[in-house]
C-alpha cells in the first residue's frame, strides 16, 4: 500500500504527519508543527462567544419564521449546523494571528478571498525588498467566518498542500479546538469530509489508504480519525518543547 502513495510534495517534500501507511518518505515522521517552519507560532485571538452563538440561532430560527423561539444553542445544534454549513455560520468569526510564519506560506492563506480579510506584515521597511527571500518571516492576522475556515482546511490541510502550509493549518485547527472542543472532528482535508474522494489531478493516495485501514469501521469514526489524529500528535508536540 505504501509504495502505490504518490510522495510528491513539492518544494518542501513530504507530509511530516502520517497514519500508519500514509503518505510520508520518513521512518518515524514528526509530529505535525515540528516539520519545515521554525521558531513560528498561532495564536487565536477572537473565536465565538455564547453571544454570538445566540445570534447565529437567531438568524437559522429568522429563516424558519421562529423568531420568539428562546431555546438556547445546544452543542448538538452547533456540531449540525457547523457541518451543513447553512448561512448562519457566517455569522461566526475567528480572528488568527500567525507569527514569524514564511511569506510564501502567507500567500497561500491570501488565496482565499470570501469570507475572510487578511493583514500582513509590509516589507516596505526593506528599500530592497525585491531582494528579500521568499521565507523571509512575516505577521500574519486573519479575520475569517466559519463557512470560509472550514473550506481553507479542506485545501490547506490536503496532503498535496505545500508541507509548511499543512502544518501551519494544522496548528491553527489545533488551537481552535483547544479553546472549544466543539470544533473536534470538523475540520479535515476535502476527501475526508463530505466529498469522500478526491478531486486533485494526481492524488496523494491517501484517500484511498484511508478506506482500506477504516473499512471494518463505522463511517462516524472514519471521519473523524485524521483530526483526532492531528489534536493528539499536536499535543504531544506542545509537551515536548514545554519539558
Amino acid at each position: 500500500m505504501y509504495n502505490s502513495i504518490d510522495k510528491n510534495r513539492g518544494a518542501h517534500g513530504d507530509s511530516s504527519f502520517m497514519l500508519d501507511g500514509l503518505p510520508s518518505s520518513r521512518e518515524n515522521p514528526l509530529p505535525l508543527g515540528m516539520g519545515s517552519v521554525k521558531n513560528w507560532s498561532v495564536e487565536i485571538l477572537r473565536y465565538p462567544t455564547e453571544e454570538d452563538w445566540k445570534r447565529c440561532l437567531l438568524f437559522a430560527r429568522a429563516t424558519q419564521g421562529k423568531f420568539n423561539t428562546p431555546n438556547e444553542p445546544t452543542d448538538d445544534w452547533k456540531k449540525k449546523i457547523l457541518r451543513s454549513e447553512h448561512s448562519p455560520i457566517r455569522t461566526l468569526m475567528f480572528t488568527i494571528l500567525m507569527k514569524d510564519i514564511p511569506y510564501c506560506n502567507s500567500v497561500h492563506f491570501v488565496r482565499h478571498k470570501y469570507g475572510v480579510e487578511h493583514y500582513v506584515q509590509s516589507q516596505r521597511k526593506n528599500p530592497e525588498r525585491g531582494a528579500e527571500r521568499q521565507d523571509a518571516p512575516v505577521t500574519h492576522i486573519m479575520d475569517i467566518n466559519a463557512a470560509e475556515l472550514l473550506f481553507m482546511a479542506r485545501k490547506r490541510l490536503c496532503f498535496k498542500a505545500d508541507i509548511a502550509t499543512h502544518e501551519i493549518m494544522a496548528k491553527i485547527v489545533y488551537e481552535i479546538c483547544k479553546k472549544d472542543d466543539i470544533y473536534r472532528g470538523l475540520f479535515a482535508p476535502a476527501c475526508n469530509c463530505n466529498e469522500k474522494n478526491c478531486r486533485e489531478f494526481k492524488p496523494c493516495g491517501m484517500f484511498s489508504a484511508l478506506n482500506r485501514q477504516l473499512k471494518h469501521q463505522a463511517i462516524s469514526e472514519a471521519e473523524n480519525r485524521l483530526d483526532d489524529e492531528i489534536f493528539h500528535r499536536m499535543m504531544e508536540y506542545e509537551k515536548e518543547i514545554k519539558s
